[in-house]
């Protein structure tokens, strides 16, 4: 079966027609099978650490569109599909305003719901750090990223060296912010900043964002120091 999708996909016309360049974002030619996943091409932009990928998937016979943004990584509702004739077509519809979308920051692309909590004018965002203890502040609350099940990712710091981030969300259903991290690529929980307004938020960053920054590169220290050895 996957023999019969890669000799499609090997001879899909549309791909031979893509651009080289959109909005920054440079194509990629992959046709690479990885376990259950044949990788067909992607756009990025290494400078963003922005990526869009477009894949097939023999554990579910479905086609996919995979953004990554930074660190993060999900799949793209509008890019799922088994049928590549029905993919290709929401590839000709979406693939350059997806693009577009991934490297401009449009306030119009985000939803009343974020746009009630008041997070783009939140005047502690202009006191956080651009970094510490090694991580980068990659995404700012001014300028929040939509991802899925209805949350938007509001800061973000990373350390791509390390494939390490902390990072805080906000979920439209919940409306509530909540915190996610990874460690080493590995995700952990962490539930000392869940917050159900900004003033409550500001004040769990303000006691707590340091040092849990800290504890995180102590981790990260720790672990490379164990693998060396």
């Amino acid at each position: 079966m996957m023999d019969k999708i890669i000799d499609t996909i090997s001879n899909w016309k549309y791909i031979e027609n893509l651009p080289d360049i959109i909005n920054g974002f440079k194509f990629n030619r992959m046709l690479q099978l990885e376990k259950t996943k044949y990788f067909i091409f992607a756009y990025e932009h290494s400078q963003l650490h922005r990526k869009l990928t477009v894949l097939y998937d023999m554990a579910t016979k479905d086609f996919f569109g995979r953004i990554t943004i930074g660190l993060n990584e999900f799949y793209d509702v509008n890019l799922i599909t088994p049928d590549i004739n029905i993919f290709e077509l929401n590839l000709r519809q979406q693939l350059e305003s997806t693009l577009l979308s991934l490297g401009d920051f449009n306030q119009e692309n985000l939803g009343i719901e974020i746009l009630e909590t008041n997070v783009l004018q939140w005047k502690y965002s202009r006191q956080l750090p651009t970094s510490c203890y090694g991580f980068e502040l990659f995404i700012n609350p001014s300028q929040p990223v939509r991802i899925i099940n209805g949350s938007y990712i509001i800061l973000d710091y990373s350390d791509f060296i390390s494939c390490s981030n902390f990072v805080i969300c906000y979920n439209v259903f919940r409306n509530e912010f909540f915190a996610d991290m990874k460690i080493c690529n590995q995700p952990r929980t962490i539930s000392n900043f869940d917050a159900g307004n900004l003033e409550i938020l500001q004040e769990v960053l303000h006691n707590n964002l340091e040092d849990t920054l800290k504890a995180i590169r102590m981790e990260i220290d720790l672990l490379t120091k164990n693998k060396a050895e």
